[in-house]
């Protein structure tokens, strides 16, 4: 599981696939949205990434979230990417990843 701490960004490579253990899903004109929320949270409070394509073909694409996204924030959660083609096909990619707190320097 990827770690991070509170104050600092966080990127994720996340291959799409069209089911699990199958070939890519094709990028190329799909719309993808990215979130994260906290492991047994709602979806009340989510966290919004940020998606670009690094391989349209080979279904990569790559989702960011800046510092201090979490700031605050610590526990395990879980990034929901979701891509969609033509309005038909849709796959969902999932992964997890923890926060804990930053060590803040004393001013």
């Amino acid at each position: 599981m990827k770690k991070i701490y509170d104050l600092n960004s966080i990127s994720f490579r996340i291959p799409i696939l069209k089911q699990p253990g199958d070939d890519p899903f094709d990028l190329t004109n799909a719309t993808i949205e990215a979130a994260a929320r906290r492991v047994g949270g709602t979806d009340a409070t989510r966290y919004a990434g940020t998606v670009s394509i690094v391989n349209a073909l080979g279904g990569i694409c790559q989702v960011s979230f800046p510092p201090a996204t979490f700031e605050g924030e610590t526990g395990a959660f879980l990034l929901h990417v979701r891509a969609q083609r033509d309005g038909e096909d849709q796959t969902v990619a999932e992964t997890t990843f923890a926060v804990e707190k930053s060590v803040r320097l004393p001013e």
